[in-house]
């Protein structure tokens, strides 16, 4: 029988069963309701992408209200989908080749199912590529529970919020659907990423020991890249480093677009965007390590550097600059050209 790295039921099981140990599940109609909402509000927010990014992706968009368990299952698949991309590696892998049993399957499987159970209260929405599927996913999700919990808390204006999330994950659709090499760049980026599925035993040793250095000058090993980056150096490294430029720069053009649209259509954005700034950072130790292991806190303050290069090169010379990131894969800027954006308008621009 076939031993899979992470046993793919249990964690959906264990995903579910916390879920509704905690959590109270949402009526039928209010789900109804709020999917006819935002068929609507996916629309409205479609045209605002269009004008504000001068991208034009193929299609329409799906956009699809979830409840938690049912983002945790449409994540799992897309997981599925993506460590199937480095199958072939890992067989050849010696961790793999010699740690690989139910055992540790298992065990996978619960850790992977309480992680995403807690991701799952976090999340408002997702762009979903589905990556590495049989056919190309193209479905903005919109977790109702969390929606609902953050308007109830903050006393939000729903038609603003709602319409203020739309944007930003349309946008994500814009760039990855209305650039033309986007996916193909993406996908490539993913498998080779998933090449660390080839880890030694020795590389996870060497992982530990600069990660016991790191601790030892006072530095913490998890913040650049999260617990993935303890493992990784060299290519690996160099593949990790691109995939992070590339989503730091397009959560950065996101969060830029979406102020700007907001400018026109919602009057309450910087509300939205201060306060759930706030409510991330006032997160208890216990949530704060997890945000760190995960990855999470090294995301949160890239995209932030995302954000200030795309405001910095527009600056420069206004929204063409902007848009010449989205020229080719090598227009995109690296990890050191983000923290000193002049140096992608030298290379970019030749000034």
């Amino acid at each position: 029988m076939k031993v899979e790295p992470i046993a793919w039921d249990l964690a959906k099981s264990v995903a579910e069963k916390t879920i509704s140990y905690s959590h109270a599940a949402l009526p039928e109609a209010e789900l109804e309701s709020l999917q006819s909402e935002f068929n609507e509000i996916g629309k409205k927010a479609e045209k605002i992408v269009k004008k504000e990014t001068g991208l034009k992706p193929s299609g329409k968009a799906v956009c699809q209200v979830v409840t938690r368990a049912s983002w945790v299952e449409a994540n799992i698949s897309s997981l599925r989908n993506l460590m199937s991309l480095g199958q072939g590696k890992a067989k050849r892998s010696q961790l793999f080749g010699k740690a690989l049993n139910p055992a540790t399957s298992a065990a996978a499987g619960i850790e992977l199912g309480l992680m995403l159970a807690w991701l799952s209260t976090k999340v408002l929405g997702q762009y979903d590529m589905a990556i590495g599927a049989a056919q190309a996913g193209d479905t903005v999700y919109f977790v109702a529970e969390n929606i609902l919990a953050v308007e109830d808390e903050y006393k939000f204006d729903k038609g603003q919020f709602r319409l203020w999330v739309a944007i930003h994950e349309l946008t994500h659709r814009s760039q990855f659907r209305g650039v033309a090499w986007m996916n193909n760049y993406f996908e490539d980026l993913i498998k080779r990423s998933m090449s660390l599925a080839t880890l030694t035993l020795d590389d996870l040793l060497a992982g530990l020991r600069r990660s016991i250095a790191a601790l030892a000058t006072g530095n913490n090993p998890l913040a650049e890249h999260g617990l993935v980056g303890l493992f990784v150096s060299g290519e690996h490294m160099d593949a990790l480093r691109q995939a992070q430029a590339l989503m730091s720069v397009v959560e950065g053009h996101s969060d830029v677009i979406m102020d700007r649209a907001a400018g026109e259509n919602i009057k309450d954005a910087k509300l939205f965007s201060d306060t759930l700034h706030a409510r991330r950072q006032a997160g208890s130790g216990p949530a704060k390590f997890i945000r760190q292991m995960t990855g999470m806190e090294a995301k949160a303050a890239q995209y932030k550097k995302g954000e200030e290069f795309i405001y910095h090169i527009e600056s420069v010379g206004g929204q063409k600059v902007m848009d010449k990131i989205w020229d080719s894969p090598t227009a995109l800027p690296t990890i050191e050209e983000i923290a000193q954006p002049d140096l992608w308008v030298n290379r970019v621009l030749g000034k």
